[in-house]
């Protein structure tokens, strides 16, 4: 007999089901309140979640999670990574406040209390030496200043927001967009 999952692992199991994305996460979780109840609810429960088809309420039914949800911990788990929910105390309160959070976050590193002091400095790839220079400015007052600088991992603007906040000693947290384990760029 299979022990029962955490609340955590389930809703991890949910969103590692083909047809179950961010909307219908959220819809799930909306409807049952429990990660848990959603993945073991009947096809009849499943048909009672708004918005939520019968091809989508299907696959819940019949993928079998085991072995995805068990390579996802362990990855995870080697990648040291820590996994956290919209549920969980530990997940940023000022994430939890935007419109459509992400349900599941992988964290490498710690958050600390002072990041809820942060700001997002995003922009292009492709952008101007005085836009990389602006931001780099921009992102090393704001780190001299106890604020936190939020980006992506990306070439350009989000790369020089980083450098700028970290040559001024300060502190960052990168958003990949790519995935566990498939840094992209690699050079960052």
């Amino acid at each position: 007999m299979k022990r029962p999952l955490t609340n955590q692992e389930a809703l991890l199991a949910l969103s590692l089901i083909p047809g179950v994305g961010r909307s219908a996460l959220a819809r799930l979780i909306a409807h049952f309140d429990v990660a848990y109840d959603a993945l073991t609810a009947s096809e009849e429960e499943l048909s009672q979640v708004e918005g939520l088809n019968p091809k989508t309420a299907r696959a819940i039914r019949t993928f079998d999670y085991s072995e995805p949800l068990a390579q996802e911990l362990t990855l995870a788990r080697r990648l040291d990574l820590q996994i956290l929910t919209l549920q969980d105390e530990q997940y940023p309160v000022n994430l939890k406040e935007i419109y459509d959070p992400p349900a599941i976050l992988y964290v490498k590193g710690r958050l600390l209390e002072k990041d809820k002091y942060a700001v997002a400095l995003v922009g292009a790839r492709k952008c101007s030496r005085y836009g990389k220079s602006v931001a780099a400015e921009l992102a090393g007052q704001l780190a001299q200043n106890g604020i936190t600088v939020v980006s992506g991992m990306a070439r350009g603007i989000d790369s020089a927001a980083h450098q700028g906040a970290l040559r001024a000693g300060g502190r960052t947290i990168a958003v990949l967009g790519s995935g566990l384990g498939r840094l992209y760029p690699r050079e960052h």
